[in-house]
């Protein structure tokens, strides 16, 4: 069957890629009210770009081969200009673009071309009478499958058929049973699973699917997960309150498998690709649900209230990572008093903030503590403050290149540095929930300050194309690592250095087989351990040329938008001198805020290049697992 495309408008393409971003298809009035067999087409809101190309489509099962019906496919192209002409021929009409620089007197640049179709029983879409052009393809998998590679991308040239297959997994399963303390079934208790991914050393868990609820046997199953590791959770709300104590409530509490509330004892399940992984049964824990009461002030003794304008607010929100419970506020009485109920045993963050909209951070109150609670009500009182100061020195060292204000020859003033104070997780924390941001200009003498701050936060400065070199306080090297400020610190002895004397890496990701891989996260740190910290700005990422930096018409490393890309390579500039270790993974790998232990476990398998200033050095790398 071959299918004519189907040219939608920029704001239906746009909804589109959501509905496949999440892989979720929702139902369309306009479609809907199509006549059934061959689809009609859309008049397009302007005039789409046309020519000689084909591309077909295959989708096929990733463990088999065998052809996917059914799947909904939204492609994205984007086209290419004509080719140089050669030297002698009749130039191209007024308005033409021949792909050779800026195009003179030429009219609008073609617009993308948007294409929607579905897989037919063998598997395949065609879609004829395209322009020239680099497609991205993207593809909501149907029942069973999941998607999993980033998105491929196929260049079509004129007159040519081009074929791209495109591979699902198949989605994976779980299954068990919840019951209580007494072995009987529980039901309605809701079930979520938690992927488990690495995110810069750290293990977290994100919401990955749910079932709507246990049946009259305790038992549940949650379908569709791509291979992967899992926590499983349960919720049972039939709580009862305890006699004399208003904040605590007893009952079966929210909990982990194999039967645990902590979050970081639970156990994780293996989940492969079109396979059910069973015997998940688990206890329900019974116990209490502790409460977090107290009272809020501000600086000067005063409730924080909601009077004169002002805003107050207290929340909790857990120390370390967990997807059971992510933060909850507090309703402040006009006393300032509060209440939180319902809060697993764990640590958390009490914060309280006192605000109004048109003040600057700097007179903005706030204030944090750490509670532990254990099934027991904890009295937590809370003052804010105006926050912590910070002062110190910017040192810049090196020329700005050329064609930066305050180079050689350059008529305009140097640029000032700018020094931010920006929020930490510090590796999976929820103190972002309080944390907050600062930034000022230095002083023509290198001298800043920075007031109104708190929580873990990270000291960082930008001024052209220079890097960091250091960060010191006091002398010390605290590049990368966090300031956890209680918002009462005075400190005024940080150094920031800065240089312009800085190099690059270009590269390229290959396969063992020589294949260009793209899409692949390369991860760049320094050989010295001693700047191994998590958030280091010697810590870089890349990320081998993605189809969709060539879709959008972005510039790609070696060359403009317009010339051929190697989907294998990558770009690393503004490092400062010095050896670096490089290593590779495969598409679709995601590494955030990379800790000692995994750049140590990487730092075998890495390739070492030494960078110099004004220099690029070339080096080619294979994906590790």
């Amino acid at each position: 069957m071959i299918a004519k495309p189907r040219i939608v408008g920029a704001w239906a393409a746009m909804a589109l890629v959501a509905a496949l971003s999440a892989a979720i298809w929702v139902s369309d009035p306009v479609r809907a009210a199509e006549p059934q067999g061959a689809p009609q087409a859309r008049a397009p809101q302007g005039p789409p770009p046309t020519g000689t190309a084909t591309l077909t489509i295959q989708v096929v099962a990733a463990d088999t081969g065998a052809p996917v019906r059914g799947a909904r496919l939204a492609v994205f192209g984007t086209p290419i200009p004509a080719p140089p002409r050669p030297q002698g021929a009749p130039g191209p009409p007024v308005g033409m673009a021949t792909g050779v620089g800026p195009a003179r007197d030429a009219g609008p640049a073609a617009p993308r071309v948007p294409l929607e179709g579905k897989t037919d029983q063998a598997g395949a879409a065609v879609f004829t009478a395209l322009p020239a052009g680099l497609y991205v393809i993207n593809v909501a998998p149907p029942a069973a499958f999941v998607r999993g590679q980033p998105p491929p991308s196929v260049r079509v040239n004129e007159g040519a058929s081009a074929k791209a297959v495109v591979q699902l997994d198949r989605g994976g399963v779980i299954t068990g049973r919840v019951f209580d303390e007494d072995g009987e079934a529980v039901t309605g208790a809701r079930i979520t699973v938690y992927r488990q991914t690495n995110a810069g050393g750290v293990t977290r868990g994100s919401s990955a699917g749910s079932s709507e609820a246990t049946n009259d046997l305790g038992q549940f199953r949650v379908w569709g997960l791509p291979a992967g590791d899992y926590l499983v959770s349960a919720l049972f709300s039939d709580y009862s309150m305890m006699a004399g104590e208003p904040g605590v409530r007893e009952g079966m509490l929210p909990t982990f498998y194999p039967g645990v509330v902590a979050y970081d004892s639970a156990r994780a399940l293996a989940v492969k690709s079109g396979q059910e992984t069973g015997g998940a049964d688990f206890q329900l824990v019974h116990g209490r649900l502790g409460a977090v009461s107290g009272r809020a002030t501000d600086s000067s003794g005063n409730p924080l209230s909601t009077a004169g304008g002002m805003s107050g607010s207290v929340s909790l929100s857990p120390r370390s990572q967990n997807p059971g419970f992510s933060g909850r506020g507090a309703a402040l009485l006009s006393d300032g008093s509060f209440t939180i109920q319902g809060v697993p045993p764990g640590e958390y963050y009490l914060s309280a903030m006192k605000m109004r909209p048109d003040l600057p951070n700097s007179q903005r109150e706030g204030a944090y503590v750490l509670v532990s609670v254990n099934g027991d009500e904890v009295t937590a009182n809370i003052q804010t403050n105006l926050g912590a100061t910070i002062a110190g020195r910017v040192v810049v060292e090196g020329i700005a290149p050329a064609g930066q204000p305050g180079a050689p020859g350059s008529e305009s003033q140097p640029t000032p540095v700018t020094v931010t104070l920006l929020p930490s997780t510090l590796g999976g924390s929820s103190a972002m929930a309080f944390s907050n941001s600062a930034s000022a200009m230095a002083r023509p003498d290198g001298t800043f300050g920075l007031a109104g701050v708190r929580g873990p936060v990270q000291v960082g400065a930008q001024v052209g194309r220079a890097a960091i070199k250091s960060v010191t306080r006091g002398g010390r090297d605290i590049s990368g690592q966090p300031l956890e400020l209680l918002g009462t610190e005075r400190i005024e002895d940080i150094t920031i250095v800065m240089t312009y004397d800085t190099g690059g890496i270009d590269g390229a990701v290959a396969d063992p087989n020589g294949e260009a891989v793209a899409g692949a996260t390369v991860v760049v740190f320094p050989d010295d351990p001693a700047r191994w910290a998590v958030g280091s700005p010697f810590v870089r990422q890349s990320r081998s040329a993605a189809a969709s930096a060539a879709a959008t018409g972005q510039a790609v490393p070696g060359g403009a938008a317009s010339a051929p890309l190697d989907p294998g390579a990558f770009s690393v500039t503004m490092l400062p001198a010095g050896r670096y270790a490089l290593v590779a993974f495969p598409a679709g790998t995601t590494v955030l805020r990379p800790d000692r232990e995994s750049l140590e476990r990487w730092r075998a398998s890495a390739t070492v290049v030494t960078v110099n200033a004004g220099q690029t050095s070339a080096v080619k790398l294979t994906p590790i697992k």
